[in-house]
């Protein structure tokens, strides 16, 4: 039984899972595998292969997790967080910023949140005066 201040207990594939997603933010964020990889100093084929990509399937180890947190300036622990709820929701939009923003820092999240207000009240502003014309 957990206790209201213990967590579940992640398998090794539920920890590698975790760390392949949001490394597969991070990448994408970076502007993919090879700028990932040019910024970190690495082979492409390295990064891939920690994705599951290609030939090779190698995990994330906790060294890699350590040096990609450090290098991307993340919060330790941060790729071993599990993808938020919302990238499973059934709207694509909500899904894809949800994604996007797994391991963008508060500072980006509260600009992006901002951003989003802005434009859905121009957007409405432009619907209503549509309609008065």
């Amino acid at each position: 039984m957990i206790t209201e201040n213990q967590s579940p207990k992640l398998t090794r594939d539920e920890i590698n899972d975790y760390r392949k997603w949001n490394l597969r933010q991070l990448v994408n964020s970076q502007g993919g595998v090879n700028e990932t990889a040019r910024k970190m100093g690495y082979h492409s084929t390295y990064i891939s292969s920690m994705l599951g990509e290609g030939k090779t399937n190698r995990g994330i180890g906790r060294v890699w997790v350590k040096r990609i947190e450090k290098f991307f300036n993340l919060e330790p622990g941060a790729l071993d967080r599990p993808p938020p709820p919302e990238t499973k929701a059934n709207d694509i939009h909500i899904a894809e910023i949800a994604s996007t923003l797994a391991n963008a820092s508060p500072r980006e999240k509260g600009l992006v949140a901002e951003f989003a207000k802005t434009l859905v009240r121009y957007n409405r502003r432009l619907i209503d005066i549509s309609k008065d014309d």
